[in-house]
């Protein structure tokens, strides 16, 4: 069984190390981020940014550092893949933002692992291991409102205009993944800068009338595209699409405009805090907190809640099937998009799978049927897409059930498949208690927690 090893200098790195013969097979996930993907090293820093205290962990077994009710990004994403080696060091690319751990020192901790795995399991697999590893990067929202628009100025809003800013921050996070690539990743998902502007901190802060902060949505909306930019002139340096790009700031702002739609009561309060919109500092045991958590799309002042996570993962795991290598996976991910968008208006509810369609041009049913010959096992609830149920996926390829306990007696019986979706909402058994015990019959393909609600009673 794996145990946590901890190596601290100023900081800590957490690394859960396994056996030589589990690494060997290990789906490695490495995380670079900032507090969205924390996961308790700022513990360990001279800082009052801290989150080790109730009520922050309140749907986790104990308060661990997560800037969250319950599990964040990374927790989520290794629900929802098959990483088995886990690193996280949370940073700005920036010196202006304090207390947080440099580049230059997270890529040190980077080389330290890689030598201790090395020692472990020789070079080979080491390197193996680095390779096929997912890599999550999530950078850039620190030195805006960390730094940039730090009231009353900051000394980088003094030396730059907003372009040009963003162009400075841009021409670092090149230096930082062609570093990360040297390194020996090979499939990193950066992700944008969030809605800034729209966060309950913001809103308490600058904001008239709730509406989101302009300047700062004008920071997002210049950075952003810079970005995108940037990591499709690498890979085409590189001749490989080593980096794929997720635009968080479609992501949330999906549920900050419409937070109805996506089953949250609002988008401008945080469920834990004090002053208006519950936005000014920390949650802490004095603070406003609401009981009805899922509800909530934002936890505290700056930070997603779980159920906002989830939905930020889902899109994610979708993004990661439809850059996947193999083309029969993209083509089945594609297939089950195409479906739930054709569907609209007749007995499925667009949801988050329905806007994610692909900007190629779709492809018919029996284009991918005569294109993708793997098999796929879609598991969803009940009310999914009546029309679904009626046969249009089997009728392609797609094996379905509706709950579950279903998917598991159809594997337990031998059933073999390549790609497995599975409705995190299911009516009967729980779709991670589902995902757990499908993985523990030793099933190894592709899984993805979505969700792929109907109109649901």
């Amino acid at each position: 069984m794996s145990s946590p090893m901890f190596f601290v200098n100023l900081v800590t790195v957490i690394a859960i190390m396994v056996s030589p013969a589990q690494l060997a097979e290990a789906r490695a996930f490495f995380v670079f981020g900032d507090s969205l993907v924390d996961n308790g090293n700022n513990n360990y820093l001279a800082t009052t940014a801290r989150a080790d205290s109730s009520p922050y962990g309140v749907d986790y077994p104990t308060p661990t550092g997560r800037f969250s009710n319950g599990l964040n990004l990374p927790d989520i994403i290794t629900l929802n893949s098959v990483a088995k080696n886990y690193l996280l060091v949370p940073t700005s690319p920036l010196p202006g933002s304090v207390n947080i751990i440099r580049m230059f020192r997270q890529f040190e901790y980077f080389q330290e692992y890689q030598r201790r795995v090395t020692e472990m399991v020789g070079q080979q697999q080491s390197q193996r291991l680095v390779n096929q590893a997912l890599v999550l990067i999530t950078l850039g929202g620190n030195d805006f409102v960390n730094n940039y628009f730090l009231v009353p100025l900051s000394a980088r809003s003094r030396q730059f205009s907003l372009p040009d800013y963003c162009r400075y921050l841009v021409s670092e996070y090149r230096k930082i993944l062609l570093r990360l690539y040297e390194l020996g990743s090979r499939r990193v998902l950066v992700t944008s800068t969030g809605p800034l502007g729209c966060v309950p901190a913001e809103l308490a802060m600058r904001s008239r009338n709730g509406e989101c902060v302009p300047e700062i949505q004008q920071a997002a909306n210049i950075f952003n595209p810079l970005l995108v930019q940037l990591i499709q002139q690498l890979n085409s340096q590189l001749g490989s699409d080593v980096f794929v790009s997720a635009n968080a700031f479609s992501m949330n702002m999906d549920f900050i405009s419409n937070p109805q739609r996506f089953g949250f009561e609002t988008a401008k309060v945080a469920c834990c805090g004090q002053g208006p919109y519950n936005g000014l500092g920390l949650c802490t045991r004095l603070s406003n907190l609401f009981p009805k958590r899922y509800v909530y799309a934002f936890w505290d002042s700056f930070h997603p809640s779980e159920r906002a996570n989830r939905l930020i993962v889902q899109q994610f795991m979708i993004l990661q099937l439809l850059n996947d290598p193999n083309p029969g996976v993209r083509q089945a991910v594609t297939l089950c998009i195409e479906v739930c968008s054709s569907l609209d208006g007749a007995g499925c509810r667009r949801g988050q799978v329905g806007q994610w369609r692909t900007r190629q041009r779709p492809f018919t049913f029996n284009e991918i049927v005569l294109r993708n010959r793997l098999t796929a096992l879609v598991i969803n609830g009940d009310n999914f897409c009546r029309l679904l149920q009626q046969g249009i996926l089997q009728a392609h390829g797609l094996e379905t059930v509706n709950n579950g306990d279903a998917a598991i007696e159809l594997i337990a019986s031998g059933a073999k498949f390549d790609l497995i979706l599975i409705d995190m909402l299911l009516p009967i058994l729980d779709g991670l208690e589902a995902t757990r015990r499908i993985r523990a019959m030793g099933v190894t393909c592709k899984m993805m927690g979505v969700h792929l609600e109907a109109s649901r009673t």
